[in-house]
């Protein structure tokens, strides 16, 4: 495995397992504001409970190890698994970089909240970069099954 294999992995892992530990504190703490919920009028255009917000944890944890994986850094049996799956999380986001052409993403309409001002700034780019680098990631690591 190259050093900018490993390197992207690792960043990607640390970036998913930052993004798991935030919906975790959301979970039991405060809860997330009104700068990660879309809205409109003032109003959340969604309301996730914990469960919810657990399950987008755990897939954040899932998406962290995959990379790990992939880049060999941790063992496993399956490496095609890990190739396709990681082809998931490159098309979940940059499904979700492009949004759903109202609320979340490049393409949103409705720009005049908190969310869509961070979303311009920070989450849909974001969103952008781990789709990036998830697929270079797939592509240096083609050299395994």
């Amino acid at each position: 495995m190259t050093l900018l294999t490993s390197t992207i992995a690792v960043v990607l892992a640390t970036i998913f397992y930052g993004l798991a530990a935030l919906h975790v504190i959301w979970i039991i703490g405060p809860g997330p504001g009104r700068s990660v919920i879309p809205t409109q009028d003032g109003k959340p255009v969604l309301n996730p409970g914990p469960l919810t917000t657990a399950a987008v944890a755990a897939l954040l944890t899932v998406a962290g190890t995959l990379c790990l994986w992939r880049a060999e850094i941790l063992p496993w049996t399956s490496p095609a698994i890990a190739r396709w799956a990681l082809w998931g999380v490159v098309a979940v986001f940059t499904a979700r970089a492009i949004g759903d052409f109202n609320y979340v993403g490049f393409f949103k309409r409705t720009r005049d909240s908190k969310f869509a001002r961070y979303d311009t700034i920070a989450y849909s780019p974001l969103c952008a970069v781990i789709a990036t680098l998830a697929s270079l990631l797939n592509v240096l690591a083609s050299g395994r099954p």
